[in-house]
């Protein structure tokens, strides 16, 4: 994903996607060390880009199967 001059190196999925309402993603997996960036990209979004992207950001922690 690159956004703000910002990289970051992320498997995700797409949960949910509508005309209306916009897309949902789910992250997996990041590069070791792009979290921070991450969370800054997340931030830039939810504080100043709204014109064009509305961001909620969910914190949690996924049980792994294994």
């Amino acid at each position: 994903m690159n956004i703000f001059d910002v990289s970051v190196s992320v498997k995700a999925q797409v949960r949910y996607l509508d005309d209306n309402s916009g897309m949902g993603v789910e992250f997996h997996e990041i590069r070791l060390g792009d979290r921070p960036l991450l969370d800054y990209i997340l931030g830039r979004l939810r504080k100043g880009v709204e014109e064009f992207a509305k961001v909620e950001v969910v914190r949690e922690i996924a049980a792994v199967a294994g």
